[in-house]
């Protein structure tokens, strides 16, 4: 047992407290959003009442407690401190290669830096909220999943049913994909794919592409749904499946929706397996013309 020191006891300060540096809150490129999610962080860097490091909260009760309504407006503006050096995050995995949890750093010498996904639309001096679409309006059907398991099909502007699709998953799970990797690092081939091409290619909204957070939604979901059938060029093929059946570039108003896009992770399962059926008509081609030539 270790002894426990309590300061400020009978005083708001007791449930726990941290540090905030003024130059933060005075930021005029900072926006007000981003400060808010900032010293909600550095809150909790401190010690809590136990006198021990507090354990800090998800992303759903952080944006319950700060009263922003969409997923994809808290990570605009947590990116945005990111990018000005204030936080830098570190995701760790537990057993499995799963993502377990952020760890949030509160950087006294602030370096900025350049964050290589875009989670949200450049729109240049507007500080304007996001329409109100979120991740997180409709329950799931889902297991991994916070949406609505339904979208517009593209052709007859019904709704489309994805669990009609549950069939043709089943009998492509039987004819895995050939591995040419370990385990460990194909689950970090498969992630890098995402974070290479969904981000360009999967959009839940005009110009508006899926989060973080939401790409590693569709990385569980991959991960779980199709164990045997992970390859990062099937990635590819279901990330441009996914663009070309959900949206179109109109100039000049950019990427605009053919869809509604109401569940992006249910939206990637339904291409990743008509993917998987274009990865083996390729390599089947591939292996005729090669014993054509042979």
């Amino acid at each position: 047992m270790h002894d426990t020191v309590i300061q400020f006891r009978g005083t708001i300060y007791e449930e726990g407290y941290g540090l905030l540096a003024q130059r933060v809150m005075r930021d005029k490129n900072i926006n007000p959003t981003a400060k808010a999610i900032y010293a909600y962080l550095c809150s909790f860097a401190g010690s809590g009442k136990d006198g021990k490091r507090t354990a800090f909260p998800g992303v759903s009760l952080m944006r319950e407690e700060l009263a922003i309504k969409s997923e994809d407006t808290f990570y605009k503006y947590r990116k945005e401190l990111v990018e000005a050096g204030y936080i830098s995050i570190e995701k760790t995995r537990a057993e499995g290669n799963k993502f377990d949890n952020n760890i949030y750093y509160i950087e006294a010498v602030p370096e900025r830096k350049i964050v290589d996904s875009e989670p949200y639309p450049k729109f240049s001096g507007t500080e304007k909220p996001y329409p109100k679409f979120s991740s997180t309006e409709i329950p799931s059907t889902e297991k991994q999943g916070t949406n609505s398991i339904s979208s517009n099909s593209i052709s007859s502007k019904k709704v489309f049913d994805y669990l009609s699709a549950s069939a043709e998953i089943a009998v492509a799970i039987e004819n895995p994909l050939p591995v040419n990797h370990s385990e460990e690092e194909k689950l970090d081939l498969i992630f890098e794919a995402l974070l290479k091409h969904a981000p360009g290619t999967c959009y839940i909204y005009n110009n508006l592409s899926v989060s973080q957070s939401q790409i590693e939604e569709i990385y569980t979901m991959l991960i779980n749904q199709f164990p045997q059938q992970l390859d990062p060029e099937v990635v590819s093929i279901a990330c441009d499946l996914f663009f070309s059946r959900a949206c179109e570039i109109m100039p000049p108003a950019g990427v605009v929706m053919k869809i509604e896009m109401k569940n992006p992770v249910g939206y990637f399962k339904y291409c990743y397996t008509d993917a998987i059926k274009q990865y083996k008509a390729r390599n089947n081609s591939r292996q005729i013309r090669k014993r054509k030539l042979s």
